[in-house]
């Protein structure tokens, strides 16, 4: 309904229409449920407000709402994605084109760098694997979460949970992560 400009005007206009919404979203629930408390009135409107938010939202390619964007991405409906799911879809929003799971999966999923002496990257084997992941739940078992306010410091910490030098059948190998906007949500899923 509003042009993309970013004005004063359009912020006006933005404040009148969620005034608008609101009274509208209000009166019709007053209408359907009179016996509602102010309390309860206001959860009402607020729980109405995001499930229009949820329906109508663009998650990218051509998927408006939730439920369109769950089955675009991962052939499920929105009541049956998994922790990991959520966070992606969740994660869209503040840019649709640039966590496209379909066309930026780096940005979406993060990546585990790991490279041997000589900086030349290496192929990731079940045993290395183990290895890496042992290692990742020490340090996790170690870390301090709930002081991380900034994506900035969110992202350091997650950088920090995959940086490290591993010895595995007398190989040095260095082992990194590039952090994805998943890692984000999630980690501020794990504050909240």
């Amino acid at each position: 309904m509003l042009t993309p400009e970013k004005k004063v005007e359009r912020k006006v206009k933005e404040i009148i229409l969620a005034i608008k919404l609101n009274s509208y979203i209000k009166r019709e629930i007053k209408n359907a449920q009179s016996d509602l408390s102010s309390d309860e009135l206001d959860k009402k409107v607020k729980e109405k407000i995001l499930e229009m938010y949820a329906n109508y939202i663009f998650l990218g390619n051509n998927s408006y709402g939730v439920q369109v964007a769950s089955l675009t991405y991962f052939g499920v409906g929105a009541d049956k994605l998994d922790v990991l799911q959520a966070a992606i879809l969740a994660g869209i929003p503040q840019a649709p084109s640039r966590y496209d799971p379909y066309t930026n999966n780096g940005a979406v999923m993060g990546k585990i760098n790991i490279v041997d002496d000589e900086t030349t990257p290496v192929e990731l084997t079940t045993e290395l694997n183990q290895l890496i992941l042992e290692r990742v739940q020490q340090n996790m078992d170690n870390a301090k979460l709930a002081f991380k306010k900034s994506d900035d410091a969110i992202i350091s910490f997650m950088e920090g949970l995959l940086d490290f030098s591993l010895t595995y059948q007398g190989q040095t190998y260095q082992v990194s992560y590039t952090p994805g906007r998943k890692d984000i949500v999630l980690a501020r899923m794990y504050e909240e």
